[in-house]
């Protein structure tokens, strides 16, 4: 019998199987590959605590139970507080927006121009309801994808010696220390990048709190506070309510006050955290410079949303590894 592929080329067809794997899971899976992405970025996080009670004598389905759970307990510890005081002083909302007056009438260079609220407040409403529906829409595919999160971060810790036994499997015994090169940078500088976001976040609610003080407005800590979880919204971050605050000035009349909120709320609260503390956290926490830090920080959030936060620095880390490697190499 004459056999159409030998021995020689068994590696062949099992690298094209694992290519041809490869492609249709990334096809089939589109729609949380995302998902598993951030869950591997949490489990790197998680990493050094899962190994801290493994030494501790825990086994290893219980600590990754323990581990997972800090996790998902960390993630919802960030929203839930947002949302509580959201919740409890919904009553100072829907008492700005019953008092925002019908028209609104100013002068520009001797010219008295008048613009009508109504209409604005009419679709900001109309655009509220829309959103809120599509929120109410997504929920199940929201939990389905939480769910998935907890999934993968649980089996990737808890089979992570499995794992990595597969990886160094594949290669030979002289590229080990290679690889575990690459995964010491991967794993620093994943948890280095969640430091500074959490950083960039506490500061800038410390931040806030003189300067919402200072200007009068009588929730200063609720400002601040929704001031530092807008830092885990890309690009427009604490810019969302320093607009907002001062579009509320100019409909009340302020212009001169509304001017003020903006400059410096936008150099204060949106400018600094970003554009230096920012900067300044990420080079010591992960090494990186500021000009490759924002390199990979905007291009990762422009490309892939905002997982790219983490993953675009992620990326241009390991580039920077590959180069220092190849340089080292003869």
């Amino acid at each position: 019998m004459v056999r159409i592929f030998k021995e020689d080329s068994r590696f062949v067809l099992l690298v094209l199987a694992l290519l041809v794997s490869l492609f249709v899971s990334v096809y089939v899976l589109s729609g949380i590959l995302w998902t598993f992405v951030f869950a591997a970025t949490i489990a790197y996080t998680l990493y050094p605590f899962f190994s801290y009670l493994r030494r501790k004598g825990l086994s290893a389905f219980v600590s990754s139970i323990v581990s997972t759970f800090i996790g998902m307990f960390a993630i919802v510890a960030l929203a839930f507080p947002f949302i509580i005081v959201v919740y409890r002083r919904r009553d100072v909302l829907f008492e700005f927006l019953r008092d925002i007056p019908e028209s609104f009438e100013f002068e520009v260079f001797g010219f008295e121009l008048s613009l009508d609220v109504g209409v604005i407040v009419d679709v900001s409403w109309e655009y509220l309801s829309e959103a809120a529906i599509e929120a109410a829409q997504a929920t199940p595919t929201i939990i389905l994808q939480f769910f998935v999160l907890v999934v993968v971060i649980y089996v990737l810790l808890y089979k992570s010696n499995v794992i990595a036994s597969y990886i160094l499997g594949v290669f030979d015994e002289s590229f080990h220390s290679l690889l575990y090169g690459y995964n010491k940078k991967i794993k620093d500088t994943i948890i280095g990048l969640y430091v500074v976001q959490l950083s960039t976040a506490i500061l800038t609610f410390f931040i806030g709190l003189p300067f919402f003080y200072l200007l009068g407005y009588e929730p200063f800590i609720f400002l601040s506070l929704i001031a530092g979880v807008l830092q885990f919204i890309p690009i427009l971050g604490p810019s969302i309510l320093i607009v907002g605050l001062a579009l509320f000035e100019v409909l009340i009349g302020e212009v001169v006050s509304a001017a003020i909120v903006l400059a410096l709320g936008l150099l204060l609260i949106a400018g600094l955290p970003d554009l230096v503390l920012r900067p300044y956290l990420a080079d010591v926490e992960t090494g990186l410079s500021p000009s490759q830090y924002f390199i990979g920080f905007i291009g990762g959030i422009i490309t892939i949303g905002a997982i790219g936060i983490i993953v675009g620095p992620l990326v241009i880390a390991i580039l920077i590894k590959t180069f220092e490697v190849i340089s080292k190499s003869d």
